[in-house]
Parts: C-alpha cells; structure tokens; sequence
C-alpha cells in the first residue's frame, strides 16, 4: 500500500486522549495533510470542531455512509466498537485498519505488532493489525532486548499506572479528587475508578475473573506470549493503578535460560532503538511525559532466581504504549 495525497484517513476516536495523541503523531509524517483526515467520535462529541496544529474540522459520527469513502483507519476506541465497525469496514471495501483496541488482539490470523520487536510479520496482503495493550508494549520494549541475547524463561511485572490511562475522565476525576482533598473534604467522587485514587494505590485495573486476574494484568501474559511468539513463557503480572497523571512505570524481574552477565545486558538495552539508558539515576513518569522512548534504570542482579535480573521501567502509555506505536506500524506499511 502506497500513501498518497487523495488518500483519505480516518480516526475514530479521535476527541480521547489516544486519538488526540494519535492524530499529533499523524501530522509529523511529511506524507500526511490535514485535509487527509475525517475525524469520528462518538454521539455526545459528534458535530463539535475540534482544532489542532492549526487544523480545525467538524467531528463526524460514524455511520455507514463513511465506509466507502476512508482509505485507511485507525481505531482509538474501546473493544466493542473496534468489534462492530471493522469487520464491516472490511467487508465494505479494500481498504486498511490499525486498531488500538482489544478487539482483534489475540486472533490467530491477526498481526499483533510492536515494530521494534516483530515487524517482519506485517505484509502487504494483511488488511488489518492490532497494536498491544500499553502496558504489554512498555514491557515489552526493555525485555525483548535482554530476550535476543540470554532468552527469556520467564518475567514478572508489577506496574504502577496513570490515570490517564482511563483517559479524559480518570485525569479529571483525580484532580477533583485532589482539591476536594485540600479543601478538607473527606468524600471523594469515584467513577472511574474501584476505589478513590488521589493519596491511594488500587491494585486493580479492569474487571477480575474467578481467579482473582484483572483484565490488565491479563491482557499483558497472553498479548506478550503471542508477540514473543513462546505460549509456553511463563508470566505474572501484577498492575495497580497510582495518582499520577500520565506514564506508566513497571518493575520488572525476568529469568533467563542463558547465564546472564550484566554488562552485556546493559549494553543491550543502550544499543536497543526506542529505549532511553539510565546509566546512573532512573526514569520517573514526569520525565518521560511526552516523551517518545521507554526509560530504563536501576538494572540489576536478580538474586532469587538462577540468571535473573531486575529493571526499573517508564514509558509514555499514550505515546509508544498507544499512538506512537499504531504511527509507527501505519510508516512500516505505507512503505512496504
């Protein structure tokens, strides 16, 4: 597929945060116009102008009239609308979907694509490529490094998250939070979230199954196994969500089946494309704010396990955990 300037695209999603993002992250590509683009959202933001980089359009709501008339898609939106619109999308006309959802994620046939890591599976004839989880794709980013060079036998994760990973409403709902706090008032407005979040840590994110496994810490084992290519890797994953606005911040421990030595995994880890070395301090969520590369710091001998190591991990889950991984799949296939 060739990108050109009669190409029309289209997010959907595109007032949350992820689309807005994605849409910021759209418009660096020299390839891309902002009279390429028809932006979608849904009823209650249909019909609002949205301005951005000096573009300034109408916000549709996404109907069947618009499935013959998009080049390409992008869908910043939760599961069941993913679910709904693109099979007909498909079905409608030759054109091509990159979903940020969960909707398509674990399909055999579809690619599920961090580009540093499995980029090669993305071809010409796929039609349609999911982009991870934000906290599998953060993960994801420091291990599969160290996994070149020792191979992974298995990892941990404990990953403390932002409340703007429920996007607009979780920001505004901590910050209420906050001021009700330092006004003196003890009642705190939870709609987002299982308990309230401001001065609090919630180690639950998303429903929890019989086992007591949140959908988080589930999408983050099974999304990583198919991306590694390994459903015999073995995973636990432990997510909480924390009063900050935004990036996520993961401490990971992973065992590895070839004796580990730690200056070569640092060197792997500098030498990696996407991540930023600590080689003294850390990452922390305000410093990695906006910021395109993953940080990883505090790396160090893992003495529980046989060759296991510990890191301290951060990354943007709006940029390479959402947006900027679904641009950068979208660059790798206009360019095939």
């Amino acid at each position: 597929m060739v990108l050109h300037k009669m190409n029309t695209i289209g997010i959907v999603g595109a007032t949350g945060l992820v689309g807005q993002t994605l849409f910021e992250e759209l418009l660096k590509m020299p390839a891309c116009r902002s009279k390429n683009f028809v932006l979608f959202s849904s009823d209650k933001t249909a019909g609002h102008l949205c301005t951005l980089k000096g573009f300034r359009s109408k916000v549709e709501n996404l109907t069947d009239n618009w499935l013959k008339r998009v080049d390409f898609w992008f869908f910043a939106t939760p599961q069941h609308v993913a679910a709904h619109w693109i099979p007909s999308i498909l079905n409608t006309r030759c054109a091509n979907c990159i979903d940020g959802s969960s909707a398509f994620r674990l399909h055999k046939d579809i690619p599920l694509i961090i580009p540093e890591i499995n980029i090669r599976q993305l071809t010409r004839a796929n039609r349609l490529v999911a982009s991870p989880n934000c906290t599998t794709t953060i993960a994801l980013m420091a291990l599969w490094p160290l996994h070149k060079v020792f191979h992974l036998k298995r990892f941990w994760v404990h990953s403390y998250q932002s409340a703007s990973g429920m996007g607009n409403d979780g920001m505004r709902e901590l910050e209420e939070q906050v001021k009700s706090w330092s006004e003196g008032k003890s009642h705190a407005n939870v709609r987002n979230f299982h308990k309230p979040l401001a001065f609090n840590a919630i180690p639950q994110i998303g429903n929890l199954d019989a086992d007591g496994v949140s959908e988080e810490e589930c999408k983050l084992v099974l999304e990583s196994k198919k991306i590694l290519g390994d459903a015999n890797l073995k995973i636990f994953a432990n997510c909480v969500r924390i009063p900050v606005l935004r990036c996520h911040s993961m401490e990971i421990n992973a065992e590895f089946d070839k004796r580990l030595n730690l200056d070569e995994a640092k060197m792997a880890l500098k030498s990696a494309e996407g991540l930023c070395w600590y080689e003294e301090g850390y990452p922390t969520a305000l410093e990695h704010s906006k910021q395109s590369a993953c940080g990883v710091g505090r790396l160090r001998y893992d003495n529980a396990l046989d060759n296991g190591i510990a890191m301290w991990v951060v990354g943007d889950q709006l940029l390479k955990g959402a947006a900027l991984n679904m641009v950068q799949i979208f660059q790798h296939w206009i360019n095939l």
